[in-house]
Parts: structure tokens; C-alpha cells; sequence
């Protein structure tokens, strides 16, 4: 409950009235009631608008008759009255009056209780009365006051328990005896308490925290705050200082800074926690004490947690920081970021150092075994490096850097260690993040171009071939070729964007073409990456575009790649028939780059094979080539399936191609890539 007063009527300082724990009420010279504690209003039942126009002598009388006013302010010792409670009941009560000054103002405490307890210590205090004594005994909160020397004038019994533990002690106190039991909010000693208030005074810091240490070595965690600086004519001391206990606080606080810089499971610091360092670094660090961040992914963790649970995956990522920290020295930092991937920060270490250092780790690595109710489980991990280099780098791209190393090292295998370097291929990878964000802008923008590139049958054939390839249009209007961020796109996900928005162009296209030349019938190869093979809503997409081309008389075909079809066959191929089922054809593109080509086509439904380039570009000097093509060519004419050469940049390689009895062929030698749109207003070729 909280009661406001007006200044000059707080008799006491309205911080200790509020938790007083006894009734006390204050009243002016005339009798006039003002201030009460909660307890008084809980017995007497006034509210702070029912205090006013009541009398000290309405709620209090004698045995033999009404209390008048001057026996209430010159009572020199306990009165034994009658007080009327907030159900009308005269209740008999033992009264002690004291006389105070404030403001100039004269007014009067009452102290009421049925059964008073005498408190064992009552020092003779000049300025305090034994009925003010007790009252700050109510409070909770220590009470400390000093005279103006910085002598000990007062302690209630808070402050001794906390402080001096008895009253023999308490007595022969000054402020230098406590020097050895307050600490500041810094962990150091308080040698002068009073010279130390009187710091904080001058500085107008009136709150401020410390530490009191008991005889026994407790540790009691407090807020002081001065709350008053009476004039010493008045006779309360110079400095009234309550010490709040905040013990539970601060643990609670520690607690709360504890969790938001540490992991849960493992103990190690959090991904906050290791970026607040890795920017601590950046402004402060120097090129004389280097520092390298590295990125641990360790693999397997599913299967573990799939088959023993997951009370497996405390124990296991446990059991792997207790691996890495033994290379962690006391100035490096160990973060566990998510799931199976950790963070170390290395001070003092050139980027070689540290690989040295995560190599022998990842040694470590390979001969763990995870053991669970009798199996043994093995444990992969993959590592990136990169520098910290202050005042030259941000916290984003550090951890860019640090991915892409991370990246680049498992795309090499298990169990590899990847240094991010000027000239290594994960400075590319950083570079392709570069590239999102422009894929992203051309998508908005619309600046992304379809280009076709024509294939030209060998032999007799009434359909227009092109393949269709993209573009896009930088912001300064210039034309970029699909080598420089086709790579970026499938390694980010924005590749089947890309490829919508093809197939829908390609489709809108053809469509036109049908309406301005009916009799004319068009076949487009169409590029498809490996992360599309199997995507039902591509699929479904292609479908419905279908069906707006289905009596134009043109046809779509899907170019995969050999790679890509092999690394899940089972759903490259349902993909595939499904496809067919509603009039795609499909090209397997780069045929005879793997090593399984010949054993797949059988199982494969493919209508076209375009020969890799590798083995057309110097075909007219390599008869090893030459006969690998006519092998191929060979095949294809038994399994139905027609032939494409691409990469085709002679009149000599076109002649020796027609001779083996390729289909088709593709190239500079019959046609540079143009954009499709010209199709519309050129003749076919």
C-alpha cells in the first residue's frame, strides 16, 4: 500500500512509516490526525479520506471518560487507553506518545499496541526516544545514521543483525571499525564508510550498491540509498542511509546474464556471446595480436538423436566440447552456435596456427566413438577459418567469410579444414552472396532476359530447335552472363525463381510465335538445375503451362544433367514419366561426363542426349573422342533416342559430326545466342 503525504506533515520519513509493521499514527498540536502506518489503517478503518477532520481524542479515551489533548502531547510514559477499531469496538491498548519537530512543525507519534516487547538493545540517544527505537526495529531494511563526525548515532535491528551480530559490538562501533565488512559495487574495500558517504554526497549520488560480509563470511548484496540529511539541530544525525537487501535480486540478475550468454545444454558461451567478441576485437584488437574465428560442424548428430533420443544429444555435444577444450586456451572463446555447430575464437593466432591447431582436432574427431546401451556411433566434422582483421572488417562479414569456408570445406568431403584466403574459392563463395541480393532486385525489376541459341538437325527436319538460356540486365543496363550468377542462385535457393519465371516467359513466347506463324512448329530445350528434379509444385507448374501451349503444336523439352538425374534416380525418373505423361520431352545434358552414363539411359526416359562439349570441341584431332561420339551415337539410334553436339565452333567439326550420324548440333558454328523476343520479328533459321 502506498500513502502520499504532504511534505510538511511527514513527522518520519514516509519510506520507514510505510513499513512499519505496528499501528502509529501522527497528529498536529490540536489533535488533528494525519499520517497513519498500514497497520493503523487496517485496525482503525480510515483511508486517507476518512483521516480528514478526525481527532486523536475520536479513536482514543481513558477508562474513566473521554482523553483530552494535553494529556495525549505531555505524556511522559505509556498510557493505558481505549481504542476504537474499525468495527466499533473499544479495544484496550498501551499508548507511547512522542514529541517530534519538522519543518518548523511541532507533531506527535503514537505508537499502539496491546503487549509491548521491550527490544534488548535501547542505546541512550539524545535525539531518539525508545518509542522511535522500536519503530525502526519494525523495518525490514537496515537503518544506519551518523552524527556529523561520522560517529555511529543510531542502527536499528536489521542492521545489527546484519552488520555487528550483537550489541556489544554495536556499542563500541565508530565508522572505521567497518572497513573489513563493505565492499563496493567493485569488490573493493570501503577502508573509511563515512568518508566514502560523504564522496557519494558531494558527487550527488544518493543510491548506490555494495557488499556487507558478516563475521561468518555471508555475503549480503545491498542498495544504499541516503535518504535524508537532517540538520543536526534537530537531533537525528547528520546521514540517515537504508541498506536494502538485494541478495536475491542480484543472483536472479547474474542469473538472467548467465543464460543470455551461455548455451543450456553444453555449459559454452552462445552465439551472442561470440559476436559480442568477435566486434570487441574488431575496435580494439591490433595486427600485432591477431585472432581467427573458426566454424566446427559436426555431422551424424541426427542419426544419434533419431535413434537413442534425445537425452542422447545433451550427453553427445557434451561429450564433444569436453574434445574441443583442450585447444582452447584461457584467453580463447568456445560458443556453441546451433544444433551440432560450435565457435572458437582464437587470440594471438595467425590464420595457419589455427589450422594447425583444428587439423589435429579434427583428428581427435575421427577416432571418437559415441557409446549408447552397447553401440558405438562415429562422429564427422568440418571446419572453416578465416581471419579477424580489426578496423578493416565487420561482424557480418567475418561470419560470411567463416561460412563460406565451412561451406566450401564439406563440399570437399568429412572431415575437412577449409582457410578462408585471398585467393581460395571461398572468397568466391563470399562473393555470390553478393549476387542474392541483385537476383532478388532483377526479379522485382523485371531484368531478367531469355536468349534461345538455335540447334540445327543434320539432317532433314521441318521443327525449329533453340535452346533457351537467361540473362540478366544489370542496373547500369548491361547484359550478364548466366556463368557469373546461375552458381550464386542454385547455392542460395533463388534458382527455381529463375526458372518459373523462364518456363512462364518461354511458354508466353511460344504462344506468340503460334498465333503469327500457325504452320510453323517450335521445340524448346529447356534448363532444369538438380534441386528442381522431383519438386512437386514445379511440376504441377509445368503442367499447367502445358496446357495453354496444347494447341499451338509446339513442344517443351527438359534439359537435366547426367549428374543430377543419377544422384536420386528414383525420383529423377518418376519426375520424368510423370512429366511425359502430359507432352514433355527430356534431353540428358553433358552425357558421358560420369562414369554410369550407358547403364542409366536404359532405365531413364529420355528422348534426346546432348554429347558433352569436352568431347566435341577437338573431335576433328582426337580419335579417341571421335570414336567415344560414335559409340554414343551408336546407342542412342538402338535405344530410339536422338543425338545433340553442343559446343560445335567449326565448319570441319559440323561436317565430321554429320558424317558419324549425329541428329543435331549447337554452336557458334550455327548460331550465337540472341534474345528470344527476335524471334517474333526474324524468320526462323
Amino acid at each position: 500500500m502506498s500513502t502520499e503525504y504532504p511534505e510538511s506533515a511527514k513527522a518520519i520519513p514516509v519510506e520507514v512509516l510505510e513499513s512499519i509493521g505496528d499501528v502509529v499514527v501522527t497528529f498536529d498540536p490540536q489533535g488533528q490526525l494525519n499520517a497513519c502506518s498500514p497497520a493503523a489503517i487496517a485496525l482503525l478503518g480510515l483511508g486517507r479520506s476518512e483521516r480528514r477532520g478526525v481527532n486523536i481524542v475520536d479513536i482514543l479515551t481513558t477508562a474513566e471518560g473521554p482523553v483530552d489533548i494535553p494529556l495525549l502531547c505531555n505524556a511522559e510514559q505509556t498510557l493505558q487507553l481505549n481504542v476504537l477499531d474499525c468495527e466499533q469496538r473499544w479495544i484496550p491498548m498501551e499508548v507511547a506518545i512522542t514529541p517530534m519537530q519538522r519543518g518548523g512543525m511541532q507533531w506527535y507519534v503514537a505508537l499502539l499496541r496491546q503487549d509491548v516487547a521491550h527490544a534488548e538493545f535501547s542505546p541512550e540517544l539524545n535525539s531518539f526516544s525508545k518509542l522511535i527505537s522500536r519503530t525502526f526495529d519494525q523495518v525490514e531494511d537496515a537503518i544506519v545514521i551518523l552524527s556529523p563526525d561520522g560517529e555511529l548515532n543510531y542502527v536499528n535491528a536489521s542492521a545489527r543483525q546484519w552488520i555487528f551480530e550483537d550489541a556489544e559490538t554495536m556499542k563500541g562501533w565508530a565508522s572505521g571499525k567497518l572497513a573489513s565488512t563493505i565492499e563496493d559495487e567493485f569488490g573493493e574495500p570501503i577502508f573509511d564508510f563515512f568518508e566514502f558517504i560523504q564522496k557519494k554526497l558531494a558527487l550527488g549520488q544518493m543510491v548506490f550498491k555494495a557488499t556487507v560480509t558478516n563475521r561468518f563470511g555471508t555475503e549480503r548484496r545491498v542498495s544504499a540509498q541516503l535518504i535524508a540529511q537532517y540538520p543536526e539541530n534537530y537531533g537525528f544525525g547528520q546521514v540517515v542511509l537504508v541498506l536494502k537487501d538485494i541478495t536475491r535480486a542480484f543472483e536472479f540478475s547474474h542469473l538472467l546474464s548467465y543464460q543470455a550468454t551461455h548455451d543450456a545444454l553444453t555449459g559454452c558461451y552462445n552465439r551472442k556471446a561470440l559476436e559480442s567478441e568477435i566486434r570487441a576485437f574488431l575496435l580494439t584488437g591490433s595486427e600485432q595480436e591477431p585472432g581467427t574465428l573458426s566454424l566446427l560442424r559436426f555431422d551424424q548428430l541426427d542419426l544419434i538423436i533419431n535413434d537413442c533420443g534425445y537425452a542422447a544429444e545433451t550427453e553427445v555435444l557434451c561429450q564433444l566440447k569436453a574434445l574441443i577444450q583442450p585447444y582452447v586456451t584461457d584467453t580463447d572463446l568456445l560458443a556453441r552456435l546451433r544444433a551440432g555447430e560450435f565457435g572458437l575464437i582464437f587470440h594471438n593466432s595467425l590464420p595457419e596456427q589455427t589450422q594447425a591447431v583444428i587439423e589435429d582436432l579434427v583428428e581427435q574427431v575421427r577416432k571418437y566413438r559415441f557409446q549408447y546401451q552397447g553401440v558405438d556411433y562415429g562422429v564427422g566434422v568440418n571446419a572453416g577459418i578465416v581471419p579477424i582483421i580489426p578496423n578493416s572488417d565487420s561482424l557480418d562479414g567475418v561470419m560470411m567469410s567463416a561460412s563460406s569456408s565451412l561451406q566450401l570445406a564439406q563440399e570437399q568431403g568429412r572431415n575437412q579444414v577449409c582457410r578462408y584466403g585471398s585467393k581460395s574459392e571461398a572468397e568466391g563463395q563470399l562473393s555470390d552472396r553478393g549476387w542474392l541480393v541483385k537476383i532478388q532486385s532483377a526479379l522485382d525489376a523485371d531484368r531478367l532476359r531469355v536468349f534461345c541459341q538455335q540447334i540445327s538437325p543434320l539432317g532433314a527436319n521441318g521443327e525449329h530447335h533453340y535452346e533457351i538460356l537467361v540473362r540478366m540486365v544489370s542496373e547500369e543496363g548491361e547484359l550478364i552472363p548466366p556463368d557469373d550468377f546461375i552458381g550464386a542462385a542454385e547455392r542460395y535457393g533463388w534458382i527455381r525463381d529463375i526458372e518459373y519465371w523462364v518456363i512462364e516467359e518461354t511458354c508466353l513466347l511460344l504462344q506468340l510465335l503460334a498465333a503469327k506463324s500457325p504452320g510453323d512448329r517450335w521445340h524448346f530445350f529447356i534448363n532444369l538445375s538438380g534441386s528442381s528434379i522431383g519438386d512437386k509444385k514445379l511440376e504441377e507448374f509445368i503442367a499447367e503451362q502445358l496446357m495453354r501451349l496444347k494447341d499451338t503444336g509446339s513442344r517443351l523439352s527438359f534439359e537435366i544433367t547426367e549428374t543430377s538425374a543419377i544422384t536420386d534416380f528414383e525420383k529423377a525418373a518418376q519426375f520424368m514419366w510423370n512429366l511425359k505423361a502430359v507432352g514433355c520431352t527430356f534431353s540428358l545434358d553433358d552425357f558421358g561426363s560420369g562414369l554410369s552414363s550407358f547403364s542409366y539411359l536404359q532405365r531413364l526416359p529420355v528422348d534426346y542426349i546432348k554429347i558433352d562439349g569436352e568431347f566435341i570441341r577437338d573431335i576433328a584431332g582426337n580419335k579417341m573422342h571421335q570414336v567415344i561420339v560414335e559409340s554414343i551415337v551408336h546407342i542412342a539410334r538402338k535405344a530410339n533416342m536422338k543425338t545433340i553436339a553442343e559446343y560445335v565452333q567449326t565448319q570441319e567439326v559440323l561436317d565430321l559430326l554429320s558424317d558419324i550420324g549425329l541428329d543435331y548440333a549447337q554452336g557458334s558454328a550455327i548460331g550465337m545466342p540472341r534474345p528470344l523476343k527476335s524471334l517474333l520479328s526474324g524468320t526462323a533459321n
